[in-house]
């Protein structure tokens, strides 16, 4: 992640054949390296797990939609109907879960703690929620007990929706093809600016 940092603040990184050239290139690649061992072991464990868990799929329930995680929906997808994501794909999506993992739970956390704190009347009503859930100690923290804090999630995925843990992010072109009528040739690097997206009003509506 600094690697990739330090190329976005120096513009000669930005030039491909430039960037090749330089030490941070090397460290780079072997970092990716060690990432994508690490990430294709993960879904090779994974789907020998779920393989091996026979009564467990997505059309269960409700509550198995919301008890299974990201990469466990990803694979069912494609254990169901056979379409779904391919492996490239699948790994694709869990190497920026991971990336993105280094620091965004606690720039999540900071962030809901701050609007929180600007919101008082918000944070009464957490702490109304949290009060009401978890009246004794003996009360677990499970599955169950998370899924009656419906207000507290509103709250966190609203912290989210405000400032994404990612505000953008990047895809490179595999071939060429026609968006909204204009032609993107292979190999372009197209960004996705969701900070600017997650506050446009003709999607969320005007600001409370």
């Amino acid at each position: 992640m600094e690697m990739v940092g330090r190329r976005i603040m120096n513009a000669n990184y930005m030039v491909n054949a430039l960037y090749r050239l330089t030490g941070a290139y090397k460290v780079e690649q072997k970092a990716r390296e060690v990432l994508k061992r690490f990430t294709k072991q993960i879904i090779y464990s994974r789907r020998e797990e779920l393989d091996k868990e026979q009564n467990v799929t997505v059309k269960d329930d409700e509550f198995h939609r919301r008890s299974l995680n990201f990469l466990d929906q990803i694979l069912m997808i494609r254990k169901d109907d056979g379409t779904g994501f391919t492996d490239q794909e699948v790994y694709y999506h869990l190497e920026t879960i991971i990336s993105a993992a280094s620091d965004t739970t606690a720039l999540t956390v900071a962030n809901t703690l701050l609007f929180l704190a600007m919101y008082p009347d918000i944070q009464n009503k957490v702490v109304s929620e949290l009060n009401e859930v978890f009246f004794s100690e003996a009360i677990e923290l499970n599955q169950d007990t998370l899924g009656q804090l419906r207000y507290t999630e509103q709250v966190i995925k609203e912290s989210l929706r405000l400032c994404p843990s990612a505000p953008v992010e990047a895809r490179q072109t595999s071939c060429e093809i026609t968006l909204d009528g204009v032609r993107i040739p292979k190999d372009q690097i197209l960004v996705a600016n969701f900070y600017t997206l997650h506050r446009r009003h003709d999607f969320w509506g005007p600001d409370p």
